[in-house]
């Protein structure tokens, strides 16, 4: 390992002792990679503590592995509970398929419709969670 320095594909690859494309497949869950090929080359990661770039795979992909959640703004009731299990779930769904969870809170007054619009004219979300709506968000028009 390079110390300080981030662990590279590179360096899973020579330590499982396959090829840089191969190691890649292997990680990318692609299915041509044999299930040997895969153990290895997984087993090669975990003992490297490899990390993959999110900001090279989004590059390459076209995708950030960003999902965002607009949640309304704290109640102060058992539903933030519900909101806290909620996003409890979702981040470890979502870093089982290497995506990371983006927590946004309407503050009260905001317009749901206009906010989602604005996080994804800023570009670098795949999408969002969308729950069912709420009767009244406090703060909103009846």
């Amino acid at each position: 390992m390079h110390g300080a320095d981030m662990t590279t594909l590179r360096d899973v690859s020579r330590e499982a002792g396959v090829s840089l494309t191969q190691t890649s497949r292997a990680l990318g869950g692609h299915a041509d990679v044999s299930a040997a090929t895969r153990r290895r080359v997984e087993a090669a990661a975990r003992r490297l503590g490899y990390r993959a770039n999110l900001a090279a795979r989004a590059l390459r992909s076209g995708r950030s592995g960003l999902v965002a959640l607009v949640a309304p703004p704290p109640a102060g009731d058992e539903s933030d509970d519900v909101l806290l299990e909620i996003v409890t779930g979702l981040t470890s769904a979502l870093a089982g398929r290497g995506m990371r969870l983006v927590l946004h809170v309407l503050q009260i007054g905001d317009d749901p419709a206009e906010v989602h619009a604005r996080l994804w004219a800023g570009g670098g979300l795949d999408g969002f969670v969308v729950s069912g709506p709420r009767r009244r968000i406090p703060g909103s028009p009846d």
